[in-house]
């Protein structure tokens, strides 16, 4: 962690070849299969991560819910771009978070999901876009592919902003239960 005046920054520089990429041995076959590339645990504070790319993990990035009712607060997520992961951001008990220019394209699941005691949360120019219009990949997405995610039914999410930002492709057309369902954007009730 670092201070609210100096935070801890991880940032990818392109040093000729492109930013650089975490990179999975995750597989749309065996989607719960697999590792996550960034991890934060409860109780950090004051990090900005920026410019990197994301491929074939389960999750991008991981906020597990804290048991300890440690929170993260103001972290930062800026340029970090994802493609062919199950979950992009799976995030709970976060406070200030910020995540702006974020792109996500061919996840099977869901693109930025704030699943637990997100406060005072900014989405900004993010983008989640399940198939990339790719019909061969939307038939390979999960059931109720959403792009961007608030639940809660843990613990509220409260005070979220979701500015400039698009979701696209969030289908499912191969669904056969009877409620079918494939959203750009889900606020469950507990979300206030």
């Amino acid at each position: 962690s670092g201070t609210e005046r100096q935070p801890v920054v991880i940032e990818g520089r392109d040093t000729g070849g492109g930013l650089p990429e975490i990179s999975g041995e995750w597989s749309e076959k065996r989607p719960d299969k697999g590792g996550t590339a960034l991890e934060i645990a409860p109780g950090v504070h004051d990090v900005t991560v920026r410019g990197l790319r994301v491929t074939d993990c389960v999750i991008g990035v991981s906020a597990p819910a804290a048991k300890s009712g440690a929170v993260r607060e103001r972290l930062v997520f800026e340029d970090v771009d994802m493609r062919r992961v199950r979950h992009g951001f799976y995030l709970s008990d976060c406070h200030a978070l910020r995540i702006e220019n974020c792109d996500l394209v061919r996840y099977t699941k869901h693109g930025f999901r704030l699943e637990d005691g997100c406060v005072d949360v900014t989405l900004r120019r993010c983008t989640a876009d399940c198939s990339g219009g790719d019909a061969d990949w939307e038939k390979l997405t999960e059931s109720l592919p959403f792009g961007f995610f608030a639940n809660g039914s843990r613990s509220q999410n409260s005070r979220l902003l979701f500015e400039d930002c698009l979701a696209r492709n969030n289908l499912m057309p191969l669904q056969k239960a009877s409620y079918k369902n494939g959203d750009g954007f889900v606020i469950e009730a507990e979300t206030t």
